[in-house]
């Protein structure tokens, strides 16, 4: 019996080990689409800043009488 509790044993124990392994490659993806999502905001950020630098740039050329209009 003390044979069948140890490969019961070693059986739990593997099933332990893969199921943390699993369970970190989760939290390695969750982190990686977090920081995806991180890269996705900035660039958003960076956009909006280029086309309001755009839009004064047009909006300084009107005024000034320029043809960018």
């Amino acid at each position: 019996m003390t044979a069948e509790f140890g490969a019961l044993a070693a059986v739990a124990g593997a099933v332990g080990t893969t199921a943390a392994a699993g369970a970190s490659a989760i939290r390695s993806a969750a982190d990686l689409g977090r920081e995806g999502i991180g890269l996705a905001r900035g660039g958003v950020r960076e956009a909006r800043a280029g086309g309001e630098r755009r839009h004064e740039r047009k909006m300084h050329a009107a005024g000034s009488g320029g043809d960018e209009g």
